[in-house]
């Protein structure tokens, strides 16, 4: 093989007819390009590739400054399957630092007669084959999967099921070896499972106090094997319960004194944990300090709320109730009695301010609420674990330190503290004790009423229930329909309404028209609108504070149908959305049963959200070797990790623990198998109901009527619109952005304004004052070019497009201008050099694999300002296969023009 390789002769796995990866037959050889990271020196000296490569050999582009080469595998088995091999380059590819291109089944190798091969003559043992094949198919997700397009490049970091040692050591940034044991945590060391050229990993620490190793380049933590990988999937979500009880035992009079003891010394007077087992949760008391509640859904939580403002309004006590959806608070405030935030006008017609008794969505605090003015005596926090996992939504953006400052000071000043939840957990307690210095609970009330007689099916194909559901509705009822993802309700929304026929009665609820005065009107009527409609089909919107009770009990509701996708919320989530309706005839639902291991401990999380920048307004510093410091200590950035760490266990193992939590509440669980018959029609729904949504969407837009600047500037200052006003605004928008008569083929471009935002950076390239920002284009409803550090943008793009040779000294793009990767070293060392700026203004994190793939780093700016790669040519140098790329100056031509009216303040 080294004697092939050494007269230039190339190689591949075998395979049939032409070289292509669906032709792959078998390969027992695997090869590592190494493009950046190490030197042939480093590569011969480590003792992984000493002990197990067969052949080190330079590529035909090796140079002494910059050494390219190729490391060589063997293996005594052949590997036939395609999946298989891609995965064991994959594997070599994240051991090593390699080039990401490389990974294809039939990837054809390159020899070089110009230098020659060292031959170690090792054989990959079938144990060491195994582990890099389970490394490449790892799949790398991002924890937080929601319905905003996450712009973090990679995956959240997960635990590996990789253990250290038991004296571990490692290499620290210094240079010198110390076991993982002995290092203080935060110290930055070479992660001993990658060949780490340059140091990635951190010593990190459990909350038990173990030392592992977090590595970025890897996404993954390491610990010894005390720390128990199983325990991601297997979380226990009732530790709380657990130590209430052992509160409880401790002071119960009973436990500890004999009958000869006073009859004084046996009352309850002093008791902090108040059990119950009742139907309905007992008084609670309006006491200064603390007080928790704890009791399952359907327990009276909002009644005895609305008792205890009642209680404080007779005695002049000032009240806040925080939520943290409109719709929800809203509601809760009607039935309360509280002046809402989203009212216009209040019982008396007068105009709302913020009053005595006042309701308000956490996202408003900043806006609404100011500390010198509004003080509050009490303050109520209904489904506390929710609200105070809001934190960390995208909605908050911004204004998401002020939020938590705010709500940490209005906690502290506050007289009472109240805060309810069915799953109120230690995130809640936590959270309150911490704003108030530590102070504990006065008072905790745990109901821990367990519902009887109570079934749920669980299925396990998704169209099958979607067939299901059809079925159901075509034979009459009425039915409440659940999803967690606003794109999935409309789709279902959409195919029972399409294949049933134009006369069901469908309400579809989302994020979206929550405002509408339909939608408000039927959700402060929720009980009586209910019986008004064949399907309600409703998102997260409608998840916590509502229900639907009858009067009796009665099942006026036929069924429950609920639709759950992974990493978008938790498992109880979940149960909180099928538990609306309080008393339906059955419960049908289909989560996704993906698992995965993301990391829990809150120590990981926090450095992982300051390294990628999850949580910008951490305030960092760098130390003497330009490491990322910043205080462990931070309120807001403990708060976050602690709801990621909740959330995460959930969602490693989302149908398990949802399946859990119902036994644990007393219901009984079905299982449903795949039934293929009936899959296929709920497949093809599916799929005809997106196809549908979207020329739907087309058509009300092009079809809507024209109105002016001044009619569109009153509608986008309305709270809510309704779906033929939306399609109005919607087409001025877009005619007054492109310049242009609306089309079908102009809405798909736009993409729901994700062009847009594109063509806005590209304008902000373009003008040439570097101050885009000045110019005044149009009104607030067709926002021009963007004014945020305007000028640091330009100069950003500028010179990372001038790196790569693509611009020319005035910034224009260089027409047919070629590179290639090997050209994009200047390009590589900018973005190193440059990466906090990158993600500050541009708002991307680089690619893992930028060493490797810079053309690929490169394209995705490109495509932040409406641009990509022409189909790359392909041209053999010295023997190798070289993909050479052009812009695509026809598209980049059509996004300058839209860009340009921009610029030139066209449209006004």
């Amino acid at each position: 093989m080294a004697s092939h390789i050494g007269l230039g002769h190339s190689f591949c796995a075998q395979h049939s007819g032409r070289r292509a990866r669906k032709n792959f037959i078998a390969s027992n050889v695997a090869a590592v390009d190494m493009d950046w990271g190490m030197t042939i020196k480093e590569a011969l000296e480590n003792e992984y590739i000493k002990n197990n490569a067969g052949i080190v050999y330079p590529t035909w582009n090796n140079t002494p400054e910059h050494n390219r080469f190729r490391i060589v595998f063997f293996f005594e088995r052949d590997i036939t399957d395609i999946e298989t091999m891609e995965n064991l380059y994959t594997g070599l590819i994240r051991k090593f630092g390699g080039d990401g291109a490389c990974k294809d089944a039939c990837r054809i190798f390159y020899g070089n007669k110009r230098e020659a091969p060292v031959i170690l003559g090792n054989l990959l043992s079938d144990k060491l084959l195994d582990e890099l094949i389970t490394l490449g198919a790892e799949k790398r997700h991002r924890a937080e999967q929601g319905e905003i397009e996450n712009i973090k490049v990679g995956g959240s970091t997960t635990r590996a099921e990789q253990h250290l040692l038991l004296e571990q050591v490692v290499q620290t940034i210094s240079g010198s070896i110390e076991s993982v044991a002995a290092l203080k945590k935060g110290t930055v060391v070479r992660c001993p499972f990658h060949i780490d050229r340059n140091p990635s990993a951190f010593i990190t620490e459990s909350r038990n106090g173990t030392k592992g190793i977090h590595c970025s380049k890897c996404t993954k933590t390491f610990w010894p094997r005390s720390i128990n990988f199983k325990e991601l999937q297997s979380y226990d979500f009732n530790k709380i319960d657990a130590d209430l009880h052992a509160i409880e035992f401790s002071e119960d009079p009973y436990n500890y004194l004999d009958d000869n003891a006073p009859l004084e010394f046996f009352n309850n007077d002093g008791r902090v944990v108040l059990p119950g087992n009742a139907r309905r949760l007992t008084d609670i008391n309006v006491v200064p300090g603390i007080t928790l509640a704890r009791s399952p859904k359907d327990t009276g939580k909002t009644h005895k709320i609305k008792q205890s403002f009642q209680v404080c309004k007779e005695n002049g006590l000032s009240v806040l109730l925080i939520g943290h959806r409109q719709s929800l608070i809203s509601s809760l405030a009607k039935r309360i009695g509280l002046d809402c935030y989203l009212d216009k006008k209040d019982s008396d017609g007068n105009p709302v301010s913020v009053s005595r008794h006042y309701a308000i969505c956490l996202d408003s605090i900043p806006k609404l609420l100011d500390l010198r003015i509004h003080h509050f005596d009490v303050i109520i926090i209904d489904e506390s674990e929710q609200v105070f996992s809001h934190l960390t939504s995208d909605t908050l953006r911004k204004q998401r330190r002020d939020c938590f400052l705010k709500l940490e000071r209005l906690l502290q000043r506050a007289r009472t503290v109240i805060a309810c939840d069915a799953d109120l957990g230690y995130l809640t307690l936590s959270t309150i004790a911490n704003a108030r210095g530590g102070e504990l609970p006065v008072q905790f009330y745990v109901n821990r009423y367990k519902e009887t007689n109570k079934e749920i099916d669980i299925y396990n194909s998704e169209n099958q229930l979607l067939s299901e559901l059809m079925t159901a509705v075509k034979s009459g009822g009425r039915y409440y329909i659940c999803c967690n993802s606003k794109k999935k309700a409309e789709v279902i929304a959409k195919a029972i309404s399409s294949a049933l026929g134009s006369s069901l009665r469908v309400i579809l609820i989302t994020g979206g028209n929550s405002q509408h005065s339909t939608t408000r009107h039927f959700i402060d009527n929720i009980v009586e609108e209910a019986l008004n409609y064949d399907a309600i089909v409703s998102s997260p919107t409608l998840g916590t504070g509502i229900d639907i009770t009858f009067p009796h009990n009665a099942q006026l509701i036929d069924g429950v149908f609920g639709f759950f996708n992974a990493r978008i919320n938790t498992h109880f989530d979940l149960d909180q959305q099928l538990s609306r309706v309080r008393n339906p005839k059955f419960v049908k639902a289909w989560i996704s049963p993906e698992k995965f291991t993301f990391e829990i401990e809150p120590d990981v999380i926090k450095r992982s959200c300051v390294e990628t920048g999850e949580l910008p307004d951490v305030r960092i510093s760098y130390d003497e070797n330009d490491i990322k410091v910043f205080d462990e200590d931070d309120g807001l950035l403990s708060l976050y990790a602690e709801v990621l760490s909740l959330q995460r266990a959930s969602k490693n193992n989302l149908k398990q623990h949802f399946v859990d939590l119902k036994i644990q509440n007393g219901w009984k669980v079905n299982t449903i198998e795949v039934d293929g018959s009936t899959t296929g029609i709920g497949r093809d729904a599916r799929k005809a109901a997106r196809l549908e949504l979207d020329q739907t969407n087309a058509e009300s837009i092009c079809s809507a009527p024209r109105i002016n600047g001044e009619m569109a500037m009153a509608l986008s200052k309305l709270p809510t619109l309704h779906a033929q006003e939306q399609a109005k605004l919607n087409r001025y928008r877009l005619e007054e952005f492109y310049d242009e008569m609306v089309t079908p083929a102009l809405v798909k471009l736009d993409d729901n304004g994700t062009y847009q935002r594109k063509i806005r950076l590209l304008a902000t390239y373009l003008t040439r004052s570097g101050s885009a920002g000045d110019q005044k284009l149009t009104e607030t409803v067709t926002p021009s070019v963007d004014k945020t550090n305007g000028s640091e943008t330009q100069l950003l793009l500028r010179e990372l497009f001038s790196s790569a040779g693509l611009i020319d000294a005035h910034g224009d793009f260089v027409y047919g201008k070629t590179v290639c990767n090997s050209d994009l070293q200047g390009f590589k060392t900018l973005c190193l050099q440059r990466k906090n700026d990158i993600e500050a203004f541009l708002k991307k994190s680089l690619r893992t694999d930028i060493s490797t793939k810079p053309v690929t780093q490169l394209g995705e700016f490109l495509r932040e300002i409406a641009c990509s790669w022409n189909k790359p040519t392909k041209r053999d140098v010295d023997g190798q296969r070289i993909n050479y790329y052009t812009v695509n100056y026809e598209e980049f031509k059509i996004a300058r023009r839209y860009a340009e009216g921009l610029v030139n303040g066209r449209r006004s």
